[in-house]
């Protein structure tokens, strides 16, 4: 499977003492040095040109269409915490919202309900969890599984499909974990959403969501059903043990379908 890493650096890590990322168990947050982030990418394009600036630790608050067809962006500058140390506007004639999904659909939800800024009535429907599910076997005592140690990368390459299945598709992406001695076999399993959640703005100006154990029944049926065939087919070890659910990790049978790793809606 392709990532975001840097595999050049991922070798530096290994081989010649570079700052450690995936070695060291840096994944989706924090990860340091060797992701390919926007700092590295887009924004680094955008600087050299000359004609952007950046200003981090700022949130939008909500947008106002003017009756000039221009905009105005409600600013709060934050700190580290969160917490507001100033208020700005910003005016603008075009406006470009790259928030991401959540944020974007977010920010324009809010200034609806802030500003009545007119928006399509489809932003904030369709959404879904991209069928993710995580779950976990544990190996301990099973040949093949001793400990790889506590230094090895994060960075997820393989994965197993299973989408001709037509009762059970989905893809299980294989998702190291170096914790528990490394004895830990984790999964993050793909699913078909058939079920689509609704995003809104509470009273309290909060964003929520329209999603309940409905929108991933199947997903959880579909874990529990790749978990029982790796089971069955995984390696015998020390006195017969096989692999077995890891219940410490997530406690519901080694499967816990209520983590969410990719939001996926967009402003439809």
């Amino acid at each position: 499977m392709p990532n975001l890493y840097d595999f050049e650096h991922l070798r530096k890590e290994i081989n010649s003492g570079a700052e450690r990322s995936a070695t060291s168990m840096e994944v989706i947050y924090g990860n340091n040095f060797g992701k390919k982030d926007l700092t590295k990418s887009y924004l680094k394009q955008a600087k050299k040109t000359g004609l952007v600036q950046i200003l981090a630790m700022h949130r939008v608050e909500h947008i106002r269409k003017n009756q000039d067809t221009s905009y105005t962006i409600q600013l709060a500058a934050i700190d580290t915490k969160g917490n507001t140390i100033e208020s700005k506007t910003i005016t603008a004639k075009h406006i470009f919202l790259g928030a991401g999904g959540l944020g974007t659909t977010e920010i324009l939800l809010k200034s609806q309900k802030v500003n009545a800024l007119p928006i399509p009535k489809s932003v904030g429907n369709f959404w879904g969890n991209n069928g993710n599910t995580m779950a976990s076997l544990y190996t301990w005592m099973v040949i093949g599984h001793e400990s790889r140690g506590r230094h090895q990368s994060t960075m997820p390459v393989r994965g197993l499909s299973n989408w001709n299945d037509r009762k059970h598709r989905f893809f299980a992406e294989i998702a190291p974990m170096p914790i528990f001695g490394s004895h830990t076999a984790n999964y993050l399993i793909v699913n078909e959403v058939k079920k689509y959640g609704n995003l809104l703005i509470k009273h309290d100006g909060q964003l929520d969501i329209l999603w309940n154990e409905e929108n991933n029944a199947h997903m959880r049926k579909n874990a529990a059903f790749f978990l029982d065939k790796m089971n069955l087919h995984g390696s015998t070890g020390v006195q017969g043990n096989k692999y077995q659910n890891n219940t410490v990790l997530f406690p519901k049978d080694g499967i816990d379908e209520t983590i969410c790793y990719h939001p996926l809606g967009g402003c439809v």
